[in-house]
């Protein structure tokens, strides 16, 4: 994918962004990763390094070909946060009963899980969520 960054008064620069990755043998695909760029600060034409909020947050996101889905943080010096949101979704049974389960880490540590089930129609049957010890 082509993004633009602002460079100032210098003017801006186009570059590509990896959307995905996959291993291929033969007719076979594996491995397969999608990538997403969330909130990014070189948001062309308005983004200005020095200019940022220390609460400025942006994210990205991995998903693998089973809908596992891991969600990093970075704050306004462009270092990952410590907190990290992995997602998953999958079938529940034969019934076709969907569940989405979210986990919030921080520090490695786990924060709180959130689970949630839906019908075979999409409707949302359950919802759990469950906060960690001590939190």
């Amino acid at each position: 994918m082509k993004s633009k960054k602002n460079l100032g008064q210098s003017g801006f620069m186009e570059y590509f962004k990896v959307t995905g990755r996959k291993d291929v043998e033969e007719d076979r695909e594996s491995n397969v990763e999608v990538y997403k760029y969330y909130n990014e600060p070189d948001g062309y034409p308005t983004y200005d390094s020095y200019d940022m909020a220390d609460s400025y947050r942006y994210y990205s996101e991995t998903t693998d070909s089973k809908g596992l889905t891991i969600k990093h943080s970075f704050n306004s010096s462009h270092k990952q946060d410590e907190s990290t949101t992995i997602r998953e979704s999958y079938i529940l049974d034969e019934e076709g009963r969907n569940v989405e389960e979210e986990k919030f880490y921080s520090n490695d540590k786990l924060e709180m899980s959130k689970r949630f089930q839906y019908d075979g129609s999409g409707n949302l049957k359950t919802e759990k969520i469950q906060q960690s010890p001590g939190v």
